[in-house]
Formats: C-alpha cells, sequence, structure tokens
C-alpha cells in the first residue's frame, strides 16, 4: 500500500521542535517470525495537533451538507441558520448530556422548541372519526391509507414516549414557558 510522503511546512506561534510517537493507523503488522509488534512513526507536536483539530472540521463540514441543486442563496441562507451554528450546539450539547443524541434528533428538538409547540390536544372534528373505512364483510384488513387520524397521532405519541424525546420535548417546552414568564415578570 503506497505512503503518502509529502513535505509539509507549518508555522505555529504555539509549538516546538518536540516529536511524538503515535502508533500508525494499522495497528499491527507481522514480523518475519509471525509476532505481531505495533508500528510506532514520530510525527511533531504541531502535526498531531493540526491533525486532531482538522478532524472537528471535516466532522462539521460533513454534517452540515446540504442537497446539491439548490439556488446559492438558499444554500448560504440554509448554512447561516441551521449548518453551522446547529453543528457547533449539538457538539456542546453531546459533551455535556449524560446521553448523547444524533443531529437529526437535536434538530427536532430544537425546531419544536423555537416553534413553541405545546401538548394541548386539539377538539376532534366529525371528520376525524368518518376517516377510518370499515369493511362490511367482517374482515380485519385495514387499508392505512384511510386510518384514523387520531390513532396515527397516538402512535406517534407512544413512539416518542418510548424513544423518551416526547418527556424531553414536554421538559423543553416547559422551560421556555418559566422563562418567559419571569422575563414579562420582570419588564411589568
Amino acid at each position: 500500500m503506497p505512503k503518502p510522503k509529502k513535505e509539509v511546512l507549518l508555522l505555529s506561534t504555539k509549538h516546538n521542535l518536540d516529536v511524538v510517537s503515535i502508533p500508525s493507523k494499522r495497528n499491527k503488522s507481522k514480523n518475519r517470525d509471525n509476532t505481531t509488534a505495533a508500528n510506532v512513526r514520530s510525527k511533531p507536536v504541531a502535526i498531531v495537533d493540526y491533525n486532531n483539530g482538522k478532524c472537528g472540521i471535516d466532522k462539521s463540514d460533513q454534517m452540515s451538507s446540504y442537497r446539491k441543486g439548490m439556488k446559492w442563496y438558499r444554500k448560504l441562507a440554509f448554512e447561516l441558520l441551521t449548518g453551522t451554528a446547529m453543528v457547533n450546539a449539538h457538539i456542546l450539547y453531546n459533551e455535556i448530556a449524560t446521553r448523547p443524541i444524533k443531529i437529526t434528533e437535536f434538530r427536532e428538538i430544537i425546531s419544536t422548541s423555537l416553534l413553541g409547540l405545546n401538548d394541548q390536544r386539539l377538539p376532534k372534528t366529525k371528520m376525524l372519526v368518518h376517516l377510518l373505512k370499515k369493511y362490511d364483510d367482517g374482515s380485519k384488513r385495514r387499508n392505512t391509507k384511510n386510518e384514523d387520524v387520531s390513532t396515527f397521532i397516538e402512535k406517534i405519541r407512544r413512539w416518542l414516549q418510548k424513544k423518551k424525546l416526547y418527556t424531553l420535548l414536554q421538559h423543553t417546552y416547559k422551560n421556555l414557558q418559566q422563562d418567559r414568564s419571569q422575563k414579562e415578570g420582570e419588564t411589568c
């Protein structure tokens, strides 16, 4: 396997010429007598610090990537609003939280809390009751397209409770309400 051997110039005011021994990415290689030994390479401390910092940038770029084919101004707005800031907030949250979550779940939680959605149930209309298709022959088959909407909402709520996101959303919304009421009390 070819090894990259490029000369790298690095200017740093933080580092000196110290060299650190680091195991190679291919952890083990076999010697002539079939025993395994770890490959060790020596690298300058400045290069090691650069590589450690570069990993975070690559991950940020990967997670905040956007769909191809969008107009440039939409890309820019999407990147500014949900890209870099959201990824940075997600990384900070996972460092602080006891249970790290995926970025998609984090975005859902943030968006619902920003929208101010609450848990109040809307009154059922007559239309919702009639969406369930009943069969005359008494069979148990179900048409999923005509399933009762309230049943679907309950399924989603149960799934969120199982994933423990529903309680997290409730907790976030209650905290937002308390913060708003405290701010209103201070301004009056």
